[in-house]
């Protein structure tokens, strides 16, 4: 008998306006002194501007790190765990992507349990409950960091991804998940972080963690990524899109907090720490490659997938039903304008490299077919020499 484990310990509020809680939120906790990590691109948008406006009066003191990078850095949380607590907040802001969200999770944690954030690197290191609770605000449909205990940080010294799991940790207090917050963001972006919620989604569904309970979140959640990206991607004032597409990201995001990625994040996060590559672009990229490895050890869920990204399976054996799903998903990386591998300037000389870090990501064992050294640097290889879209 299997016993499985579904925790998601974090209250979530969703839907067009969500966000607009955030100050009476705030006043319900008493807090006089918010500590606000974001992004630059958050600030020329003006999305922290509409919600700051929601603060009720009188206004907590406000201070905003807005350091955060794409694949954010060790260097960048050691700096914010010193403006944490040169400021001493009673309440964290996180708004923006899941570069924001995981580092404003990342200095929480570190500020209170102390050391460095590479101290911590793998599952449940912290040993502390945050006194400071943590409303998370994601500004794009993708990375599901709002849903759950995890985040991945870069250690500038080995270019590597680190990753940290940590339900009690690392997961926001609240999240407010507001898909009008998108209506803004570039179509290039809207593929890329489509993609990455795309691929939890995938990753999770076919995972050898994977359990009735992360199935259904999961299978939902890519049918309504694959139904409603496209629409996303080329009308972004679509506002029913965007809301599908968030709530299909938050749905893989939960199933993600409870099972495991595998080997498209074990490649993406490896070449994004080496090359610093985009994460929803490296995933987009190496998915459909990925899938069709994968195929041969779940052909029954791939055929499911297939059926859920809108292929007809009428007449087809058993195995060509199934392909129809990685076919399907290099249809949508193209329909969506984003890069083959081979377009993304990787040294064929550092392969083997690459190939021996994607076997020390802590997602790679979560694959449904166990992949080697070999195993990785072949499909690599592959994937640069031949286009599948």
């Amino acid at each position: 008998m299997t016993v499985h484990a579904f925790s998601l310990p974090i209250e979530v509020k969703y839907g067009a306006g969500a966000s607009r809680l955030t100050g009476e939120t705030l006043k319900a906790w008493n807090a006089r002194r918010l500590f606000v990590v974001t992004d630059k691109g958050v600030l020329e948008a003006e999305l922290l501007g509409g919600v700051m406006d929601t603060l009720a009066q009188p206004e907590p003191e406000v201070h905003v790190f807005d350091e955060v990078e794409p694949n954010p850095r060790d260097t960048t949380v050691t700096r914010g765990v010193t403006a944490f607590r040169g400021f001493g907040p009673d309440a964290v802001l996180a708004i923006g992507g899941g570069s924001s969200m995981d580092t404003a999770k990342a200095i929480r944690a570190v500020a209170e349990a102390g050391g460095s954030i590479s101290d911590y690197e793998g599952f449940v290191k912290f040993n502390v409950k945050p006194r400071v609770p943590l409303i998370a605000v994601p500004t794009t449909a993708g990375t599901g960091s709002e849903m759950g205990g995890w985040a991945v940080i870069t250690d500038t010294r080995r270019r590597f991804k680190m990753g940290f799991g940590d339900p009690v940790a690392l997961s926001p207090t609240l999240s407010l998940v507001d898909p009008e917050l998108t209506l803004s963001l570039p179509p290039a972006l809207t593929a890329s972080t489509g993609m990455d919620a795309f691929s939890h989604a995938l990753e999770v569904y076919v995972s050898q963690a994977s359990s009735p309970l992360t199935d259904a979140w999961a299978l939902g959640a890519i049918e309504l990524i694959a139904g409603n990206l496209r629409v996303a991607y080329t009308n972004g004032h679509d506002l029913s899109a965007r809301e599908q597409v968030m709530t299909g990201s938050m749905m893989a995001g939960a199933a993600m907090s409870n099972a495991d990625c595998g080997a498209i994040h074990a490649i993406a996060e490896v070449v994004g720490g080496l090359y610093d590559i985009g994460h929803g672009v490296a995933i987009a990229a190496f998915l459909p490659y990925v899938m069709r490895y994968n195929t041969p050890a779940v052909p029954e869920k791939s055929r499911r997938v297939a059926v859920a990204i809108g292929s007809s399976l009428e007449g087809l054996a058993e195995m060509e039903a199934a392909s129809l799903a990685w076919r399907g998903a290099a249809r949508l990386v193209s329909d969506l304008g984003l890069p083959r591998p081979s377009d993304l300037e990787i040294p064929h000389k550092d392969l083997p490299l690459i190939a021996k870090a994607c076997t020390l990501n802590m997602s790679s064992g979560g694959n449904p077919r166990p992949m080697a050294a070999g195993d990785y640097l072949s499909l690599i290889q592959e994937s640069l020499d031949e286009n599948l879209w």
